[in-house]
């Protein structure tokens, strides 16, 4: 059985995003009263023709706010649910090839060192000028860490530091994608000023969340900004997640085995990297690469190994779906000749990842966009 992924933030995320096609469809019917028909035609006569993962993208996104709609007008599961069908219909019928590339279509997957360079430096150069409170700064350090640590730009945002390991909040879990809740990368492949920039980052990175109210409203900043001083460098536009694949690239030609990437990506196998993320030609030569807990490793190749057809052998049918967190905080060794059980070791990391991330009353809290699209009111000690 697969294992949910959903967090509160990504339904946060796309009742946000109906939200905006609920405005665009009043603005261009504004002689329609009833919300839910205005969105109904608005989706069903807009010529554009959309991609297959727009289609899914925007499903998810109308979903969410029909759902509120019928919840407010308090319709009944079935008109809900036949209205949800009428949109999955109008979408897919504009599914095809846009005839010119959308944003997301012009943006890279890859960037030459050169380029990066380029582009490093007119961040820095601009941060130094606006001093430390600067957008640009939490945009230069996050641009310089990618590829070295190879986040998910989402993930900074619950990163902690413990001892000399950056402990990263898994954005993909699922039982397919990111078994662990967590995944540690260690730091000490950086030189020691580099370290000490990391702390700096993530407070950086919580005032600016702060500051916009929301992340996904920060995140839109970001990539705006990202997109003029690609402009103004003359290099083509590039996306975050880009360094993301130069980072499994570095890893890739530093000789890292598939197991080892896929612990410090936060994949669950290694069939991701072959089949979403270029080689090692796609890296930038490195000085250092991280390595990645051996407990972890372990864990998922036994888990692999514990799902490979037998027949000798029963397989769970649902091996790895956790309840609740174990009460140890480490797994111990097996004997010599004991056949390993990658369950205790995944439970033992599942329970440190856990007690990192549980809130206290001295862990940031980053601001969280409202139902009314408001953000609201936090402890976080970042805020001024």
């Amino acid at each position: 059985m697969k294992k949910l992924s959903r967090r509160p933030e990504t339904d946060a995320a796309y009742l946000s995003a109906g939200r905006r096609h609920l405005a665009r469809a009043l603005r261009r019917h504004p002689e329609i009263i009833d919300p839910i028909e205005a969105l109904l035609i608005d989706v069903a006569t807009d010529p554009g023709v959309l991609t297959q993962n727009t289609v899914s993208l925007y499903r998810q996104e109308y979903a969410a706010i029909l759902a509120k709609l019928c919840s407010e007008l308090r319709y009944s599961d079935e008109r809900r649910d036949r209205h949800v069908g009428e949109v999955y219909a109008a979408l897919a019928k504009r599914r095809g090839i846009p005839p010119e590339p959308r944003t997301s279509s012009k943006k890279r997957i890859h960037i030459p060192k050169a380029e990066a360079r380029r582009l490093f430096k007119a961040l820095a150069d601009r941060a130094k000028a606006e001093g430390v409170e600067s957008p640009v700064l939490v945009l230069a350090l996050l641009l310089f860490f990618a590829p070295r640590i190879g986040c998910r730009l989402c993930e900074w945002r619950h990163a902690l530091i413990e001892g000399g390991d950056l402990v990263i909040r898994q954005a993909k879990l699922s039982d397919t994608r990111a078994i662990f809740p967590t995944r540690r990368v260690p730091l000490v492949h950086l030189s020691e000023r580099q370290r000490e920039a990391v702390p700096v980052l993530l407070d950086l990175l919580r005032r600016a969340i702060s500051k916009h109210g929301s992340y996904h409203r920060w995140h839109r900043a970001a990539a705006e900004l990202l997109a003029r001083m690609c402009e103004n460098t003359e290099i083509a536009r590039v996306s975050f997640y880009a360094f993301r694949h130069i980072a499994i690239g570095v890893w890739t030609a530093a000789g890292l085995s598939p197991w080892q990437i896929a612990a410090l990506a936060g994949h669950a196998s290694t069939r991701t990297r072959r089949r979403h993320y270029g080689g090692g030609a796609s890296g930038w030569e490195q000085d250092a690469t991280p390595i990645p807990d051996a407990e972890r490793v372990e864990a998922l190749e036994l888990r692999a190994a514990s799902r490979e057809p037998s027949g000798d052998r029963t397989i769970d049918p649902d091996p790895f779906v956790f309840e609740a967190a174990p009460t140890f905080r480490a797994a111990a060794t097996p004997a010599p000749g004991t056949p390993a059980d990658f369950r205790v070791h995944a439970a033992a990391i599942r329970a440190r990842g856990e007690s990192l991330m549980r809130s206290s009353p001295d862990t940031p809290i980053d601001s969280k966009q409202t139902e009314h699209g408001g953000p609201e009111k936090t402890s976080s000690p970042f805020r001024r």
